[in-house]
């Protein structure tokens, strides 16, 4: 995948905050928890949400920092519902 610059559109969705241990998905604008938006997971078997194992390509979550998640879309490796992660 190439991945290209965000367009304004782009930038202008959700700020989501994503907690690498817990999985919690939250607006950034809540600062009391737990109110929590959504659950999800980062990383495989050891390395999921496992934040001490972020480096670990394909064991680790996704390295912390600022990421667009974009559209929903089927894809034949990764399934239904796939949300590609673009870096700011």
């Amino acid at each position: 995948m190439i991945l290209s610059p965000l367009s304004d559109e782009q930038k202008k969705g959700p700020r989501l905050i994503y907690s690498q241990k817990k999985g919690w998905i939250y607006p950034c604008c809540i600062v009391v928890l737990p109110f929590v938006y959504e659950m999800g997971y980062s990383g495989y078997r050891k390395g999921k949400d496992n934040p001490g194992m972020q480096n670990i390509h394909d064991v680790g979550p996704i390295p912390r920092g600022f990421w667009h998640i974009g559209p929903a879309h089927d894809d034949p490796h990764t399934g239904p519902i796939t949300m590609d992660l673009i870096p700011y």
